[in-house]
């Protein structure tokens, strides 16, 4: 005989009987725990699945389909962030210059530096 306890709640969860070397678990009339997860946590941990796939899924998962707007989705499904509303102007050639830096390169140069601009 083996019983299955809920370490958290000490709570018995199920029970099974040995047969060749192996614990068989005899299935009992509760209710699964699965069906206690909310739809929210199955769309969290499935990745954040569309409406349209959460809705094949969720009779599967035993809850309701996920139809609320998700930050995350919303957030992630955007092809790139707006531009920001300021921006710095100049008057004259050269008053601001955009550069990359490179490096850090393994052979320093003869004055002992190692990145370029």
């Amino acid at each position: 005989m083996c019983k299955i306890v809920d370490l958290l709640t000490n709570k018995e969860i199920g029970r099974g009987h040995e047969r060749g070397g192996l614990y068989v678990v005899s299935s009992s009339g509760s209710t699964p725990t699965i069906l206690s997860i909310s739809s929210e946590t199955w769309h969290y941990r499935l990745s954040h699945p569309s409406p349209t796939v959460f809705k094949h899924l969720s009779p599967i998962l035993g809850c309701s389909p996920f139809n609320d707007l998700c930050h995350f989705c919303h957030i992630s499904k955007q092809t790139c962030l707006p531009f920001p509303t300021h921006y710095t102007s100049t008057t004259a050639c050269f008053e601001l210059i955009h550069v990359d830096i490179w490096g850090k390169y393994s052979t320093p140069t003869r004055t002992n530096h190692c990145y370029f601009l």
